[in-house]
């Protein structure tokens, strides 16, 4: 039985979301009272992903975190629109243990949750969506 089924209520709880974003997947682990509650992996939908967030926790004050990369802010605009609050950050200043450099996507997850959980995380500045825009056309090749 995990930890989360023995919660009743989450109000006035806060929950930390580590979630690790690939093509066609996000990789979850959910913190909360130091430790592990939830993991799982679901397909790569921001409107999915704040449905699920807002079942599984209902009335928590939920923090997520994902590292920048080639998806953009479209996951930290959903997140920020549905009163998540959400850190994106730099994928360097992520702390590595140097006898530890097996990546999996669950381990990531879990890194990012618990990081963000004891508060040794720092967002980068999301660029506005026209300033985003601004950025993928002059990226983008004829």
């Amino acid at each position: 039985m995990s930890k989360s089924s023995k919660v009743e209520s989450y109000q006035g709880k806060k929950v930390f979301i580590g979630i690790d974003v690939h093509k066609r997947t996000y990789a979850i682990a959910s913190f909360m009272d130091g430790g592990v509650i939830k993991r799982w992996t679901t397909l790569t939908s921001p409107e999915q992903l704040v449905v699920q967030l807002k079942a599984f926790y209902p009335q928590a004050d939920i923090c997520t975190a994902y590292e920048a990369g080639f998806s953009g802010f479209v996951l930290h605009r959903a997140l920020k629109n549905a009163g998540i609050e959400n850190l994106v950050v730099n994928p360097g200043s992520i702390e590595t243990a140097s006898h530890n450099r097996v990546k999996t996507d669950k381990r990531d997850a879990k890194k990012i949750a618990s990081l963000l959980a004891v508060g040794r995380l720092r967002g980068i500045r999301v660029p506005t969506e026209h300033i985003e825009q601004k950025r993928l056309l002059t990226r983008t090749r004829e």
